[in-house]
């Protein structure tokens, strides 16, 4: 597949995404593409605590569990 179409297949997707996977794909874009100022290191780390608070996690165990999933496929 040649590299244009590469991009529009991902901003398809992207356009698909919900807030909170926009948000995960931002801070990916930040490490990516820019250096992390202080004042962003300290946004992410209350939106992980925030997410911890309200259950959005999963234990170390269970991510094992997933990755070694995705492998066998």
């Amino acid at each position: 597949m040649e590299l244009r179409m590469k991009k529009y297949n991902m901003i398809e997707k992207i356009m698909q995404l919900d807030e909170d996977d926009i948000e995960k794909l931002e801070a990916a874009f930040i490490e990516i593409f820019e250096e992390v100022s202080l004042e962003q290191y300290n946004k992410e780390l209350d939106r992980a605590d925030k997410a911890i608070d309200e259950g959005k996690f999963i234990e170390h165990h269970e991510a094992v569990k997933k990755i070694r999933s995705w492998r066998e496929k």
